[in-house]
């Protein structure tokens, strides 16, 4: 029989299935280059949002307020902080948020578009963190952490970690503040964080001291009283490691004995299995075997260690 009409059937499959992994290859490019675009188009709303924030704050530099803007994150090579404005009101660490949709606060949870947003209130707190442990002890509570929403309203009810603000009104609630700083107190803060944090390399985060204290600050704001300047000193924070007695290095220590005893333990046990216990059976069935006459005395057996 001849196969000439089945042979037709496999013509063009090799171009076929080329053209099929092309258009494979074309549709992950398409997937890369919106997900590229998409990226670009959020960093751009980023950094309107971050420029809108900034021609707010530019409003209050005649007011005694120093600002600081696109400063590096201590202990943080690529990250940054939009703005850091240190005034009569204290120390703030400015996130700018140029997000779409809704944003509301439930349940102490900032949500936009009902999606939880805990990672930037996180966020927002430990860049305020890392900031007050640039400072003296006694300013390190005057830090506080803000989410400027560029395009919402401020929120009706505020979440626990950072207060959320709404652009429109940021600069009343600045000027609202306490004075809790004098102009000659702010302009040398303003000029420390400027030379730490504005350089060519993003400084090291030198404690976590102040990581608890930045939590309470927006409570002590809100109830108006003087914050305390017992938390986050270096002394009573540091006091533990120099006395040597951390708990977790005690933990670690009784672990280490424990561990010995252990093994130690499992070396005798092991002895007298293999090597008492064995010898003994040996001389009780020497005993046995070959009991001793009558009037003799049948002499004391020593256990020794056999090799």
């Amino acid at each position: 029989m001849s196969n000439w009409g089945g042979a037709g059937t496999d013509a063009g499959r090799g171009a076929r299935e080329q053209a099929a992994r092309v258009a494979a290859q074309v549709q992950e490019a398409e997937r890369k280059l919106a997900e590229a675009q998409r990226r670009q188009a959020a960093w751009e709303a980023g950094a309107e949002g971050e420029r809108r924030t900034a021609a707010v704050l530019a409003e209050l530099a005649t007011e005694g307020w120093q600002v600081l803007h696109d400063v590096h994150w201590p202990g943080r090579r690529f990250a940054n902080i939009d703005h850091i404005v240190v005034g009569p009101g204290g120390v703030l660490v400015i996130d700018s948020k140029n997000w779409s949709g809704r944003v509301d606060v439930r349940d102490g949870i900032l949500r936009q578009n009902g999606y939880r947003r805990t990672e930037a209130c996180d966020g927002a707190a430990q860049a305020a963190a890392a900031v007050a442990a640039l400072l003296q002890p006694q300013h390190r509570t005057l830090v506080a952490a803000i989410i400027c929403l560029v395009d919402q309203p401020t929120p009706s009810s505020q979440p626990s970690q950072v207060e959320v603000i709404g652009l429109g009104g940021l600069a009343a609630n600045l000027r609202a503040r306490e004075a809790r700083l004098s102009v000659a107190d702010a302009h040398s803060i303003a000029v420390h964080l400027r030379q730490a944090l504005a350089g060519q390399r993003s400084p090291a985060q030198t404690t976590t001291a102040a990581l608890a204290n930045v939590g309470a600050v927006r409570r002590d704001l809100q109830r108006g009283s003087t914050p305390s300047r017992r938390a986050g000193v270096p002394g009573r924070d540091a006091a533990p490691a120099r006395r040597g007695g951390t708990p977790n290095g005690k933990r670690r220590t009784d672990r280490q004995d424990g561990v010995v005893a252990g093994v130690l333990k499992l070396l005798a046990i092991l002895f007298l299995v293999f090597v008492a216990l064995p010898a003994w059976l040996h001389g009780l069935e020497d005993r046995l075997e070959n009991p001793p006459a009558k009037g003799t005395t049948t002499p004391t057996a020593t256990l020794s260690p056999v090799p």
